[in-house]
């Protein structure tokens, strides 16, 4: 445990003097209210920090300013980091659809680093916190899917994307960005990097 450490990744850009510094195409705006999804993102990565200090688990968030940094750069923080630690990454996420239909969460690995094998806690654990809320799984026997994502594919620590929500979704959009919403998704990870922490 001693050299074990957590990195988190905000997904996109976040606002720099009102300015959201992410394609807009990351934005979905109702008659009251908007989520750009990079501040969304930084959200709960924040909070998922916090909740780790506070129970003194070690961890980084490697996109810590508004500025949308290449994935080349993030890649590089995270490798980096893993040279001195024993790294798992969390990269955050809220996706999006052309229609307004599909909703729920999603876990992606990429084939390597034994990252599958924790993805599938981190699904064990999503039941426990949300048993009402969809899960959108590869298969009934493998609900973990694999994404060809650079953040995965060429980060030298087991790495996890999620996507907790379809921001183009009517329900999920209400709920991803409520207090109730980001405060639950940041306890959800906060639980799930808790278990590999302490894991062997």
């Amino acid at each position: 445990m001693a050299n074990k450490l957590i990195l988190l990744d905000a997904g996109h850009g976040g606002l720099t003097k009102g300015i959201y510094n992410t394609h807009p195409n990351k934005r979905v705006e109702k008659k009251h209210t908007q989520i750009n999804e990079g501040v969304l993102n930084r959200a709960v990565v924040h909070l998922t920090a916090f909740l780790l200090d506070f129970h003194k688990i070690p961890c980084e968030v490697i996109s810590g300013t508004n500025n949308d940094l290449s994935l080349n750069r993030r890649i590089w923080n995270v490798n980096e980091a893993s040279n001195h630690f024993d790294c798992l990454l969390i990269s955050v996420h809220h996706n999006f659809f052309g229609k307004p239909n599909p909703n729920g969460t999603e876990i992606f690995t990429y084939y390597s680093n034994n990252a599958t094998a924790i993805a599938e806690r981190f699904y064990k654990t999503f039941i426990e916190h949300f048993p009402n809320r969809c899960f959108r799984k590869f298969s009934e026997s493998r609900p973990i899917k694999t994404g060809n994502f650079a953040i995965l594919k060429r980060t030298a620590c087991p790495a996890i994307l999620t996507e907790f929500g379809f921001m183009s979704n009517e329900d999920d959009y209400y709920y991803i960005s409520s207090s109730d919403g980001i405060m639950k998704q940041a306890e959800w990870l906060t639980d799930g990097c808790t278990q590999w922490y302490y894991s062997k």
